[in-house]
């Protein structure tokens, strides 16, 4: 165990001089070119990035970072940010952050930890996640998240065009801290606030007949005990015609993506919502005619993160 510390102590003081050296000598101006092709190539997306530029004591700056789908109208992020986490290094842990802060956009930052003595050994289990944000839009990457989605190969030809013609605004605002324990999962722990603000859904195509959503309730809250994510039944999506509640909770195995679900998802549609694109939720989401259907189901979610099951069930 001593010799393990030892060597992750050393490990984190390589790799912290030898970034700090990158940071200091590295010719960004080549780097940016090359990281928006290897970005770009294992995405699909189209990314470029105009600039990068160090941002001491450990980090890089990229300036005119712009995603789109290709030959689609780009996204452009400012004030965006990556590099390793100090404090991590000097802990025995190798800590990487992703943080977005400007006037337009509010501010984002991710933290991710992971044990060297896990990386040594292969595993790479993160021992701390952390999402920290304050008034940010999510408008922007929703639209291009939507229609990344529905241009995917294979996806249903009744779902992708839709997709297309939903319009989501919103902010977020966000408080995550979730430690896990690998070497005992039961003393994990931490929590889960976020909320959002300001939620629209409005559709592009008035063939649809889906008039626009304002959304009086809008979070999603959790909290980790013992090894256990408990989502907090006021987690929830409500608007006049379209509700979502979540509950249930997922409980952390060794391997992460074998962590067990046991969750439900109810859901209400009611007015035009209802009238107009119902049965087709019916029948792609819940596999069943809509004839005598309320606009009220449930979809119980098991098995594993990496290989969900959905039962879904009718309040008929």
């Amino acid at each position: 165990m001593n010799f393990l510390k030892s060597k992750g102590i050393y490990v984190a003081t390589f790799l912290l001089s030898f970034f700090i050296f990158v940071l200091i000598t590295f010719p960004f101006d080549v780097l940016s070119g090359t990281l928006s092709r290897k970005m770009s190539e294992l995405t699909g997306l189209d990314i470029s990035i105009e600039s990068l530029s160090s941002n001491l004591p450990i980090g890089i700056g990229l300036e005119g970072v712009k995603v789109s789908l290709p030959g689609g109208e780009p996204t452009e992020l400012q004030g965006v940010q990556l590099g390793l986490s100090l404090f991590s290094l000097l802990t025995g842990d190798f800590g990487v952050f992703f943080k977005i802060d400007n006037e337009k956009n509010g501010e984002l930052e991710v933290d991710i930890d992971f044990p060297i003595s896990e990386i040594l050994t292969g595993k790479g289990n993160p021992s701390q996640f952390k999402l920290e944000s304050k008034n940010f839009l999510l408008t922007d990457l929703i639209k291009l998240g939507f229609h990344y989605y529905a241009n995917l190969p294979g996806i249903n030809p009744l779902i992708g065009p839709m997709l297309d013609q939903f319009i989501v605004k919103m902010s977020m605002d966000s408080e995550v801290d979730i430690k896990i324990d690998s070497s005992d999962l039961n003393s994990s722990e931490g929590d889960a606030n976020i909320r959002f603000g300001k939620l629209i859904l409005e559709s592009t195509d008035p063939a649809l007949g889906i008039p626009a959503q304002n959304f009086k309730k809008a979070a999603f809250l959790a909290k980790m005990s013992a090894g256990k994510l408990t989502i907090d039944q006021k987690s929830q999506f409500e608007s006049d015609q379209l509700g979502l509640n979540f509950s249930g909770d997922i409980t952390l195995m060794q391997t992460l993506p074998r962590s067990k679900l046991s969750m439900e998802i109810g859901m209400r549609l009611a007015g035009a919502i209802k009238e107009n694109i119902g049965s087709l939720i019916a029948l792609l989401l819940l596999k069943t005619d809509a004839t005598s259907w309320n606009g009220k189901a449930t979809l119980q979610i098991g098995g594993t993160v990496s290989s969900p099951s959905v039962m879904p069930l009718l309040d008929n």
